[in-house]
């Protein structure tokens, strides 16, 4: 992942921000601001390189979450993405850690990508986010294998339209029963 360098006029990009987002009431304004300046200060100090790197996000959600509650912590780390965002759109950030760790993970949402940066193994849990491939359970290689072992000893998988299936293309709804074998699995040999 590339990393952007911050060189952030600190108050006036954070108020540049808040204001564009319009908010209504003075007092989440001052919350606003205080949110992104405090993560604008946590940056440098972290930093070496005093950028907005992946690892520095990340220990800026474990440094919070050991002074607010989880709900906070997400509601803050959704705060920072949508101002990390907005530095990306206007060419300030090469890119967002947190849109990307969405990407990767496959998560529209922010809230189970911050829990997975929380854990200590961070990686693996972030891979554990990434849903199932469509028609896919956590019995598909186990199934693949059976399927394959299967046709490899003689027997053949029809689809509903009559054709063998292709090994591995087996998918919810597609296999049907052929001379009265089980589960669209053929006995017969051929």
């Amino acid at each position: 992942m590339r990393t952007g360098s911050v060189s952030l006029s600190n108050r006036a990009t954070s108020q540049h921000f808040v204001r564009q987002l319009r908010l209504y009431s003075p007092d989440a304004t001052r919350v606003y601001l205080c949110i992104l300046n405090g993560f604008q200060r946590f940056v440098p100090e972290q930093a070496e390189d005093k950028s907005v790197s992946p690892d520095t996000v990340r220990e800026w959600v474990n440094d919070r979450s050991r002074v607010w509650p989880f709900r906070l912590v997400a509601d803050r780390a959704l705060l920072v993405n949508r101002f990390l965002d907005w530095m990306v759109s206007k060419g300030a950030l090469a890119n967002n850690p947190f849109a990307d760790w969405k990407r990767e993970s496959g998560q529209p949402a922010i809230i189970p990508v911050v829990r997975a940066l929380l854990n200590t193994d961070f990686e693996t849990a972030l891979k554990k986010l990434r849903p199932l491939p469509r028609f896919d359970s956590f019995l598909g290689p186990e199934m693949r294998e059976h399927v394959a072992l299967m046709q490899a000893v003689g027997y053949h998988l029809h689809l509903a339209g009559g054709a063998p299936a292709p090994v591995g293309s087996i998918s919810s709804g597609q296999a049907r029963s052929r001379g009265g074998a089980l589960n669209g699995i053929d006995s017969r040999v051929g």
